[in-house]
C-alpha cells in the first residue's frame, strides 16, 4: 500500500500515488490494480484514496498422451487416434478426472494392444495437466500343425504312414 508521509495544508491538492506493483501473482491467480477512486483530492481533513484491485483466477488446460509399456514397440496409429481431447479450461484447485477412452482393445495384424490405465484417475489443477495412458502389446502366437493326405483315390493312408506325421509343440510369436 503506498504511503505518503508528507503533510498537506487545508485546501491543498493531493495526487494519488501509484502502487509499487500493478499486478501481483498468487498461487491461484493474478491480482491487477485497476484504479483509485479519484486521481486527485483536496485536503480538508485526512485524505484517503481507495484503490480497486481485480482478481483473475488461473486457468489450466488438460492434454492426453499415450505411451507403450512394451519395450521396443511403438504405438500404432489405430491406438494413437483414440487419444481423448479436452478443450475446457479448469480453474486453480479444480479436481479434473481423466476422460474415459472409447476403446480399450485394438487388434492389429501383429497382435493386440490393451489399455492398462491412466497414470492417475484424477488430478488437481495447479498448472496445465497431462494424463498419460499406458498400452501393452501382446503379439499373436501361432502353432504349427502337420497333416498327411492320400494322393491315391479311394485309398486311405495306413497307420504306418500316419505314424510318420511330425509334431511341433512350440508356440511361435508373430514376426519372430
Amino acid at each position: 500500500m503506498p504511503t505518503d508521509s508528507k503533510k498537506y495544508q487545508h485546501g491543498s491538492e493531493v495526487t494519488a500515488k501509484q502502487p509499487e506493483k500493478l499486478t501481483v501473482n498468487t498461487i491461484d491467480g493474478v491480482w491487477t490494480f485497476k484504479t483509485w477512486d479519484a486521481d486527485k483530492k483536496t485536503a480538508s481533513s485526512d485524505v484517503i484514496f481507495i484503490g480497486t484491485w481485480e482478481f483473475k483466477v488461473n486457468e489450466y488446460t488438460v492434454r492426453y498422451e499415450f505411451t507403450s509399456a512394451t519395450p521396443g514397440k511403438e504405438l500404432p496409429d489405430q491406438v494413437k487416434k483414440l487419444l481423448p481431447t479436452d478443450s475446457a479450461t479448469y480453474t486453480h484447485g479444480t479436481n479434473v478426472t481423466a476422460q474415459p477412452i472409447t476403446q480399450t482393445r485394438v487388434e492389429t495384424n501383429e497382435g493386440v494392444w490393451n489399455f492398462k490405465s491412466w497414470d492417475e484417475n484424477s488430478k488437481v489443477a495447479t498448472s496445465n495437466l497431462t494424463f498419460t495412458g499406458t498400452w501393452e502389446f501382446k503379439a499373436n502366437e501361432y502353432t504349427i500343425q502337420y497333416q498327411f493326405v492320400g494322393g491315391t483315390a479311394d485309398r486311405e493312408l495306413p497307420e504306418a504312414v500316419m505314424a510318420l506325421l511330425p509334431t511341433d509343440s512350440n508356440t511361435y510369436i508373430h514376426g519372430i
